[in-house]
């Protein structure tokens, strides 16, 4: 079965979820926690400003727009949610609540899906 995912929202730039898999999570985000993306588990390509994901355990696909795909990028090194929350509002021009607000229930989502990591300190 394929699965194609589109997910990624800030500011004015919004591509809600066509579908999610949600998964219960035992660890809450706050600004400090420090998370990085999981590429042990997804094998990405780029397709012009967005990217293609695959599960390689599962074989889905998640399609990333260009916020998302931005976020992914981001996420090549550990980062905390409140410098990811900086960069972005920097890129889109966003309040920090608003950046706050639209990218955190994204980040639990990514987390959910395995294709981040919170990274222990």
């Amino acid at each position: 079965m394929l699965k194609i995912y589109h997910i990624a929202r800030v500011g004015t730039h919004i591509l809600q979820g066509s579908y999610w898999i949600l998964k219960s999570q035992n660890k809450m985000i706050d600004l400090a926690t420090k998370l990085r993306r999981n590429e042990e588990q997804y094998t990405v390509n780029n397709l012009g400003e967005e990217a293609v994901m695959m599960n390689v355990t599962n074989g889905d696909f998640i399609g990333l727009n260009t916020v998302g795909t931005e976020i992914w990028h981001l996420l090549q090194e550990p980062i905390s949610f409140e410098a990811l929350v900086k960069k972005l509002m920097d890129i889109y021009e966003v309040a920090e609540k608003q950046c706050i607000d639209e990218t955190l229930p994204y980040i639990n989502k990514m987390i959910g899906e395995k294709m981040i990591k919170i990274v222990e300190n």
